[in-house]
């Protein structure tokens, strides 16, 4: 008499192609921390854990994918509109602004990303740090997400303070920038394997560019007064 399979793995392996159709461009879905668990309480020594049926073309991890809330994104992001909205900018750039003549108080190293000069700069920052930076913190965890978003924000601070030693800094673009080139490093690292890859290095190259535009255009229209100035001198 042919051994029949047991109901318990027919109906894991049912479960598999259930998930598998419904969400089709997920890694495959095993539970290969079980099939271990299991065959260790069984007492059969394993040096690899084998996999009752292959891994499909294009999923090589063999894992459940675990997905995060997004809190830190949406913390930080709240508290930067809350603030804006209810405490005076000439305020908040005094307490929280990062001031190359206050460098003794450290606050101001990480505290500068929660100021904003008007609705545009904090619009235009929240646009791009909630969408990438949402989808940065599903995948990466909150806790890995902080740390890229927050040493970015100390980083830009010290490069202001060695570059330009009198220069005043505020908005949340360093710590936007972090999330963009770790979202770029993912996106370059896992091209063949990811979905959607072409819409998010859209995105990426989008925002650095319009950044460069706008930076460019802001200080061509700083520097027209000046060159009227010169022009009318001579004149």
């Amino acid at each position: 008499m042919e051994n029949q399979p047991a109901p318990s793995t027919s109906i894991k392996r049912i479960s598999r192609e259930v998930l598998r159709s419904i969400f089709p461009n997920r890694s495959s879905v095993r539970s290969v921390g079980n099939e271990e668990r299991n065959a260790r309480r069984d007492g059969v020594p394993m040096t690899r854990i084998e996999l009752q049926e292959p891994i499909p073309e294009g999923e090589e991890f063999a894992e459940i994918h675990e997905e995060h809330f997004p809190g830190f994104i949406f913390g930080i992001s709240l508290l930067q509109i809350i603030l804006f909205y209810s405490v005076p900018i000439i305020t908040m750039t005094v307490i929280f602004g990062y001031d190359p003549h206050r460098r003794h108080e450290l606050w101001r190293y990480f505290t500068w990303t929660l100021v904003h000069s008007d609705y545009a700069h904090l619009w235009d920052s929240l646009e791009v740090q909630i969408v990438l930076g949402v989808l940065t913190e599903i995948e990466n965890g909150w806790h890995r997400t902080a740390v890229v978003y927050l040493s970015s924000v100390l980083g830009g601070a010290l490069f202001t303070s060695v570059l330009d030693s009198n220069e005043y800094e505020l908005g949340s673009g360093a710590g936007i920038y972090g999330i963009i080139f770790s979202h770029l490093s993912t996106l370059i690292m896992n091209w063949n394997v990811m979905k959607r890859k072409f819409v998010m290095l859209f995105l990426i190259v989008f925002h650095i560019g319009k950044d460069i535009l706008l930076t460019s255009y802001v200080e061509l229209v700083e520097k027209q007064p000046h060159v009227s100035r010169k022009i009318r001198k001579y004149e």
